[in-house]
């Protein structure tokens, strides 16, 4: 899909890391076509992570990709999503957002 995103202030990327560091194909083209400037965003990366503390994933991509166009980072976070979801971090993060940075 190639939603429209310019009625919205603020996005919300959630991405699956294939690899090392790699986004799923559809998801880069998506990006790498857009063309809107200046909005917010929150990335959350879904993967493996177990055992790897320091891992970045495939958000310092999709960060360069949109930092070119002048958009603003609110938050990012990667969570493990193998044998199934961290909902605890994910509650945590998503209670760590102010309502302000969302706006």
């Amino acid at each position: 899909d190639n939603p429209c995103i310019s009625n919205f202030n603020t996005i919300i990327f959630v991405v699956s890391n294939t690899g090392d560091e790699e986004l799923p194909q559809p998801m880069e083209d998506y990006l790498v076509k857009l063309k809107i400037r200046n909005k917010k965003y929150l990335v959350c990366v879904l993967g493996n992570y177990f055992g790897l503390d320091n891992y970045c994933g495939c958000k310092k991509i999709v960060f360069k990709i949109l930092d070119a166009l002048k958009w603003t980072k609110v938050s990012d976070i990667s969570l493990d999503s193998l044998p199934k979801l961290d909902m605890a971090n994910l509650e945590k993060w998503i209670d760590s957002l102010s309502e302000g940075d969302l706006v």
